[in-house]
């Protein structure tokens, strides 16, 4: 059996499939929008903050280089 979308003969199958992958589409969209959800720290009532808050980050020890063949060690 044919269908005709857009004034294009397509088998009713196809049809079914496209549905199908458009529901299957759309469900995965809304799993990763439901698992990036907003998350801020609990601060206990009371608790007096930072006036700027930093973040440091590599707080130590950086390799020069990523190259296996380069790079050195100095650690002690």
């Amino acid at each position: 059996m044919y269908i005709y979308v857009d004034k294009t003969p397509t088998r009713d199958s196809d049809a079914k499939y496209s549905f199908k992958l458009k529901g299957l589409a759309g469900l995965i969209i809304l799993s990763f929008q439901a698992g990036v959800g907003v998350n801020a720290a609990e601060v206990p009532a009371g608790t007096s903050l930072a006036a700027t808050q930093e973040l440091v980050r590599a707080n130590g020890y950086e390799p020069a280089t990523l190259d296996p063949n380069l790079a050195e060690s100095n650690v002690e």
